[in-house]
Formats: C-alpha cells, sequence, structure tokens
C-alpha cells in the first residue's frame, strides 16, 4: 500500500457484514411500507419497526395467498357478492352465502379438490354434501340454504360466462322434512273452554276472549269452532 503523506489517513475494511446498513430486499421493503401503512391506519408511532421475524412471518403469509390464475374462486365470489348486493340482498342472506362459500372452498382446497370453477364437477360438490351431513351433522336447513348458497354462485357464473355450464345443474336439493307444530286436541280446546265457564256476568264475558285466542293459536290447522 502506497501511503501519501499529509492524506488522509488509509480506511481499513473490515470483513464483517454491517447489517445496519444493509440494503433491505424488494420483499422486505414491500413488508416495512405495508407495516407503514398498517401502523398509520392504526395510529402506532412510525418508531415502531417491524423486526425480522416478523418479517418473515409475513413474507410466508404473503406466500400462500392465492394466485388468481390457479385459484380464482375469491375473485369470481367477490364479483357474485357484488351482483347480490346491487340486486338488494339482505345482510343475513349476504352472511349466510359467503359462509356456504368459504365452507365449501375450504373444503375442496384441503382435500386437493379443484377450486377453479371451471374444473369443479358435480361429484365434488356431492362430497362436500355428505361432508356436511354425515361428519359435520348440520341441519336438513343448513343444508339445503348451503346447497341453494352454492348453486346460485355456479348459475352466476355460468350467466357471466365464466363456465360453460353449471356442476350443480342437475342435482336436486336436499329435502326439508317439515315438523308440525303441536296444537291442541278437541278435547283440550273443550277443557280450556270449560275452564273459563262460569255462572257469573265476568265468567261469560271472559269466555269470548278465550274462543278466540284458541282460534288464533290454531290457524290452518282444520280446527272447527267448539260447540258451546
Amino acid at each position: 500500500m502506497v501511503r501519501v503523506h499529509g492524506g488522509p489517513p488509509p480506511v481499513s475494511y473490515s470483513r464483517e457484514r454491517d447489517n445496519s446498513a444493509r440494503v433491505p430486499s424488494t420483499l422486505e421493503s414491500h413488508l416495512i411500507n405495508a407495516c407503514g401503512a398498517q401502523k398509520r391506519s392504526l395510529g402506532l408511532p412510525a418508531s415502531i419497526h417491524p423486526s425480522r421475524r416478523q418479517g418473515n412471518e409475513m413474507a410466508a403469509k404473503l406466500s400462500v395467498l392465492p394466485d388468481p390464475k390457479v385459484d380464482p374462486w375469491p375473485v369470481l365470489w367477490e364479483s357474485f357478492e357484488r351482483s347480490l348486493r346491487a340486486d338488494g340482498a339482505s345482510p343475513l342472506t349476504l352472511r349466510m352465502y359467503r359462509e356456504a362459500g368459504g365452507q365449501a372452498h375450504g373444503y375442496f382446497a384441503e382435500r386437493g379438490l379443484p377450486t377453479d370453477p371451471q374444473q369443479i364437477e358435480k361429484r365434488h360438490v356431492e362430497s362436500w354434501l355428505i361432508y356436511l351431513r354425515e361428519e359435520r351433522i348440520v341441519k336438513p336447513a343448513t343444508l339445503s340454504a348451503r346447497f341453494s348458497a352454492l348453486r346460485r354462485f355456479f348459475t352466476w357464473l355460468e350467466a357471466e360466462g365464466e363456465i360453460a355450464l353449471s356442476p350443480m345443474v342437475r342435482m336436486k336439493a336436499p329435502t326439508v322434512e317439515v315438523v308440525a307444530p303441536d296444537v291442541l286436541t278437541d278435547d283440550e280446546q273443550r277443557r280450556l273452554l270449560d275452564a273459563c265457564r262460569g255462572s257469573s256476568f265476568e265468567d261469560r264475558m271472559s269466555l269470548r276472549p278465550a274462543s278466540v285466542s284458541i282460534c288464533h293459536c290454531c290457524p290452518g290447522t282444520g280446527s272447527q269452532r267448539v260447540d258451546q
């Protein structure tokens, strides 16, 4: 090394890496920027920086996000839900449909079944319904609601030209058994009216509201007027 008299002392370089001066990678820069935006939205001080572990965890989460080219379900469902809102669907309907779509998509993804609506077949939907009925033990009314939500989704996809034909076009909705409510028998109605009978004027006046109440409690049951 040639030393120049009167000049600045030679600079010695250490082989140790100075992590403080390291330029972050592109992914880390995006993560830092994302964390900064999230902190601003949460009102956190700007001095808080994500640790290396937090950055790795966020990178891992970003790496497993669904690719629209491979899994178009989330994007299509968002468009479908926007169409429902435009048609005036109630918040309860939107929540019920969202639950059905999320459960179906999760079932297909966890079992390695196709999540692209163009590749989903009738047998895939049938296996999901069997899973809900036999393993999740859902109620018949819930199963019917899940079926209706998914069928409407595929019908919308067919109308939008996203798929050629809905895989549920020839599927029948699950049967929901309607259980008739318990009503008073004729003998119970007579006994109820007899309990209201009396010889006083007040007792006779109270009999009419009781009769009207019984008729209101038995609509559509075919019950006739109780003979006095």
